[in-house]
């Protein structure tokens, strides 16, 4: 029995190459589409959950209120976790991470490289979050103060696949041994660092300081991270009456001199990468982005099995006749219904083939790559799990789109099967309707969707900062020798005419500064607290940086009296406080000078809050050598557009003979700007290219439609043709049969577009109005793509010369 059915089916699909191609073609793509989706969005919502215990572990947060105005962060001070272990059952271990600077280390024979994300770790981390371990101790590797412990990436990157055990890496004022190696952490972790130092109490100077003042700054620093692994079963609600606890008991006087309420919350760790909304916190998911994009891809494969039932009843109404002579010639019903259940298989398993053979070579571009979740996708593919997996996919694909298709054959008699009936015709043209109204609506979801997306990312790349952005190159200088002569430096630059000027900052480039909460005044003299951010810069800083002065003088640092005592306040400030005359208010012990307008240091997902800029007056005579070696400070160059690779040339011969221990680097501020954004150009991308993808898939569903709806109305086509009809009236004729679908796709396509583009927005303070021409060019473009597609068959049947379209049906 089984003989014959192969050998029709294996027939069939060589008789219909064209068919099998578009088949096999189009399924695979949303087949991979899909995949590809599965793997990214598995990766994003386990994110932290490879961690044993990750149920058990929390991050400490900190909530700091003053009346309306509050901030919410995920770093605190060094002796939050011992007096939480101290003093709570319910706490089981605590570990910490406070950034390092970027450390500049080397080893001889190998280039100096600096590495920016080092943390400072209590011993006990690798207990704490489990690391798979290549060499080395966990036990012991950070219990030694000069031990460092290291990933794999940064271990191959000095001493390739030997073991570094025992290996010495130098810093400018300190030697490391290697202690440990681990293996790199996956990309699903918020936790992201390439080696781990001892934990250092010498890096808080104020916990050695008494009274109010070490109460205040136990509260108020914002130094590192801190993770409690609680007793099984913890409710994390339970945590509100510990946290009250530790205020009344650590911070009752600071908090009774203040009109500040403090409040400790936990974030379990599976829950911060895209529930977190804490401040000073590594970047995070978007989890609308990220169900958008599974709503997306899942859309791709709707399309994709639309396209390929649809196509698949088409070509079964096409074989009837076929069908009919075999039961006239005694082929029984399990015979049919097994070769078409076979063909079925056929074309799913090739689709499927080919599907898992474009993912892969997807997977190998390096733009693909980056996202998380594909690297371990890639070891997923070929899995013996993946491959019964997606055998028993083909299976019940092949029954579900095989069945329906056999049992509506073979419920008609035999003879029926040779006549085409009018209502037969009706009930065609409605499924390929049906069809093709779900598809087009996807489509309008997809193309205004990405639209409005892109229109978005654009904004944010565009919309004023309040500073100027371009032509300004950034240097980072590193030591405390090397800061001491900037002023020489930035002299010789500014000798040049293309050089319009150039300042130093701390804070600025980095995007993360200084958060304090002094006490300032009111605008009816008294005072309360405030959270504020700073930003030290020098003189020069609004003239380079091209942000205006509203009121009041800039500050001058050929005047002792602006070091420590006067500051620069934003318009958001003035405006919270209510001030109607700012200059000369105070916010703590330094007093208002002038007044700035608003600028964004940040990215654009956030509102610009409250800000003073300070003169840069750390005591540079007070730093030891490690944390002078360790000091940064980076140098804002603003140049003319003109002759820019001369300039360039210029600033690196300076810098040679200003600093020749380290190599000329630069970046360039509105390409460092645009990274901020760099997740959301990656959605764009994604998005956009889903939906491409819809509309080919669309398009080319349409096509091999049409062309079966075409084929099934020759003899009617002909016969219009003989009564004089052109090609062109009849093809305008069957597309007007479909604008009633196209409209209402269109419409609904939109309604459900609008609301998604509005729940998107939501997360952004600064946004781009719902442009209603985004939804005109959705319907704009599946009218073109529907006109096409379908008016490409029509009229090729209406090509056919009408004597031969007579005698085909």
């Amino acid at each position: 029995m089984w003989n014959p059915v192969l050998k029709i089916a294996l027939r069939s699909l060589q008789r219909e190459k064209s068919y099998v191609l578009v088949i096999v073609v189009g399924f695979a793509t949303g087949i991979a589409c899909f995949i590809a989706a599965i793997f990214y969005l598995s990766s994003e919502l386990n994110y932290d959950r490879h961690f044993s215990n990750y149920q058990n572990i929390y991050r400490v947060a900190t909530e700091r209120r003053v009346g309306s105005n509050f901030q919410y962060t995920a770093m605190g001070s060094p002796q939050a976790g011992p007096i939480f272990l101290s003093d709570f059952p319910a706490v089981q271990s605590f570990v910490r991470f406070a950034p390092s600077p970027p450390l500049a280390l080397n080893l001889e024979q190998i280039d100096s490289r600096d590495w920016d994300t080092i943390y400072h770790t209590d011993a006990n981390v690798f207990d704490f979050f489990n690391h798979e371990i290549i060499f080395g101790n966990p036990e012991s590797a950070l219990l030694n103060p000069e031990s460092i412990a290291i990933s794999r990436s940064f271990s191959n990157y000095y001493f390739g696949d030997s073991n570094p055990i025992g290996e010495v890496i130098r810093e400018a004022e300190k030697d490391y041994t290697v202690t440990l190696v681990f293996e790199d952490l996956p990309a699903n972790t918020h936790l992201k660092y390439d080696a781990l130092l001892p934990w250092d109490d010498d890096l808080f100077p104020f916990m050695n300081y008494e009274g109010p003042q070490r109460q205040a700054l136990m509260f108020l620093a914002q130094t590192h991270y801190t993770y409690l692994e609680m007793v099984d079963g913890f409710n994390p609600s339970q945590f509100r009456e510990i946290s009250e606890e530790y205020v009344s008991t650590h911070l009752s006087d600071f908090v009774s001199s203040t009109d500040m309420q403090v409040t400790f919350s936990l974030e379990p760790l599976a829950d911060i990468h895209f529930g977190s909304t804490t401040a000073r916190d590594h970047a995070r998911g978007n989890h609308s982005s990220v169900l958008i994009l599974a709503a997306l891809a899942s859309s791709v494969l709707i399309i994709a099995s639309l396209n390929y039932t649809s196509l698949a009843l088409a070509r079964v109404q096409s074989r009837t006749r076929e069908i009919g002579m075999c039961r006239i010639l005694g082929a029984t019903k399990l015979q049919l219904v097994l070769q078409l259940l076979l063909e079925s298989f056929a074309f799913i398993t090739l689709a499927l083939i080919f599907g898992t053979g474009l993912l892969y070579m997807v997977f190998q571009l390096d733009s693909v790559a980056r996202f998380p979740g594909i690297a371990t996708g890639m070891d997923q593919l070929f899995s013996t799990s993946n491959a019964v997996m997606g055998i028993f996919a083909c299976v019940i694909l092949s029954l579900l789109t095989g069945l329906y298709p056999a049992f509506t054959l073979l419920a008609k008699q035999p003879l029926d099967t040779f006549s085409v009936s009018a209502t037969s015709r009706t009930s065609n043209l409605s499924s390929y309707k049906a069809t093709l109204l779900i598809q087009l609506t996807l489509s309008v979801i997809i193309i205004t969707f990405s639209a409005q997306m892109y229109a978005q990312l654009v904004y944010l790349n565009e919309r004023p900062l309040g500073f100027d952005k371009y032509n300004k190159i950034t240097v980072e200088v590193k030591g405390l020798e090397t800061i001491r002569r900037l002023n020489a430096f930035i002299s010789a630059l500014e000798s040049r005419n293309d050089i319009v000027g150039a300042t130093v900052t701390v804070d600025l480039a980095n995007g993360h500064p200084i958060i304090s909460t002094p006490m300032v005044e009111t605008e009816d003299g008294s005072f309360r607290s405030m959270n504020i951010n700073h930003i030290t810069a020098d003189d020069r800083f609004l003239d380079v940086m091209g942000i205006e002065l509203v009121s009041g003088r800039n500050l001058d640092a050929n005047d002792p009296n602006d070091f420590g005592r006067t500051n620069l306040v934003n318009e958001t400030l003035v405006r919270e406080l209510g001030w109607t005359q700012p200059l000369g208010k105070r916010v703590g012990t330094w007093q208002v000078t002038g007044v700035v307008a608003d600028f964004n240091f940040k990215s654009l997902h956030q509102a610009v809050e409250p800000m003073v800029i300070r003169l840069d007056n750390e005591n540079l005579e007070r730093a030891t050598p490690l944390t002078g070696s360790r000091m940064r400070r980076t140098v804002i160059i603003s140049v003319r557009e003109a002759n820019l690779e001369e300039t360039l040339q210029y600033i690196r011969e300076q810098w040679n003979q200003f600093d020749p221990s380290q190599p000329f680097s630069y970046a360039f501020l509105d390409q460092e700007l645009e990274q901020l954004y760099g997740s959301d150009q990656d959605q764009v991308v994604l998005i956009g290219s889903v939906a491409l993808l819809c509309m080919i898939l669309s398009g080319l569903g349409i096509m091999v439609l049409s062309a079966f709806t075409a084929a099934q109305n020759t003899k009617e086509i002909g016969i219009r043709r003989v009564i004089g009809a052109s090609k062109f009236h009849i093809v305008i004729l069957y597309f007007r049969r479909l604008l009633g679908t196209i409209g209402l796709s269109a419409l609904a396509g939109s309604v459900l577009s609008y609301w998604l583009c509005s729940e998107w927005l939501k997360g952004f303070p600064y946004r781009e109005e719902i442009e209603l021409g985004v939804f005109f060019l959705g319907f704009l473009l599946v009218v073109i793509l529907v006109f096409l597609t379908n008016s490409i068959q029509t009229f090729h049947a209406a090509s056919i010369n009408p004597s031969v379209a007579l005698r085909r049906e």
